[in-house]
């Protein structure tokens, strides 16, 4: 199966880098009589987001190069969308990208004692990344030892304005 992400991902990454966009990740699930094939879109820039009118471009060229190529056997549904705001990283620049966020974190090996953890990346180098839990400790890893990550969106809501105060009128 890893073969055939690999070759699908190999055949998708042109169309994407075509229309300004990186393949984030392939995922091909269920049985071969009815498979899932998953494909989520990224924009490295910034300014530009995933659109829908990318994500029916990406699908019927995608759609039609599979085929072309038979890459997937059996059945399937193709899928191709946006991360959404929980987003997997899966390489140090999409940590770097997100540099001072808050990340949801599962490791290889425990390090410290911590293998999963709600964190924020501090920092990036050339091989790993330093995360800082909210209690203040902070975990360096290799990007080898990362097995699962996403970005942990926070909802940030606006403080209501104050009411002014009124005073407690007693019965009487």
């Amino acid at each position: 199966m890893r073969s055939d992400i690999e070759k699908i991902r190999a055949l998708a990454e042109p169309i994407a880098g075509e229309i300004g966009l990186e393949v984030l990740e392939v995922e091909l699930k269920g049985a071969p009589s009815r498979r899932l094939l998953r494909i989520l879109l990224d924009s490295s820039m910034p300014n530009r987001a995933v659109t829908l009118d990318d994500c029916t471009a990406m699908s019927r060229r995608l759609g039609d190069v599979l085929e072309a190529n038979t890459a997937v056997t059996g059945s399937y549904l193709l899928e191709v969308s946006s991360p959404g705001v929980n987003r997997p990283l899966r390489t140090l620049e999409h940590f770097r990208r997100f540099a001072g966020e808050r990340v949801k974190v599962r490791l290889h090996a425990p390090i410290d004692g911590v293998q999963h953890t709600i964190a924020r990346v501090v920092a990036v180098g050339e091989t790993g990344l330093t995360l800082e839990t909210d209690s203040g400790v902070q975990v360096t890893t290799e990007i080898e030892n990362v097995e699962r990550a996403h970005l942990e969106f926070e909802f940030k809501v606006p403080s209501k304005p104050g009411r002014p105060k009124t005073r407690a009128r007693g019965r009487g």
